[in-house]
């Protein structure tokens, strides 16, 4: 969907999609109260976009490949960034 070899033009649908996906992001953020919602809604596509990367390409521990699939490793990150505070979202 947001790969670099595939023209968005060709496809407006998939263009649509992609924007309403970073908008659920935007939406997020801006709940959340950030001081500047856009840049930490791709905050936090960024950090999902690198993580699905290291795991797709084996770039982990082995520990750390199965908490990342679980999502154990994605939550952990969160706290440490403080997304897990967000107002009106319970804290897991």
């Amino acid at each position: 969907m947001f790969g670099s070899g595939l023209d968005r033009q060709a496809y407006p649908e998939l263009q649509q999609e992609a924007q309403q996906a970073f908008a659920v992001l935007l939406d997020v953020a801006a709940g959340s109260g950030a001081a500047l919602p856009r840049e930490a809604a791709l905050g936090a596509w960024s950090l999902v976009h690198g993580l699905s990367h290291l795991v797709v390409d084996n770039q982990l521990s082995r520990d750390l490949q199965e908490d990342a699939l679980s999502g154990r490793l994605l939550e952990r990150i969160s706290k440490v960034f403080g997304l897990l505070d967000v107002p009106g979202h319970p804290p897991r």
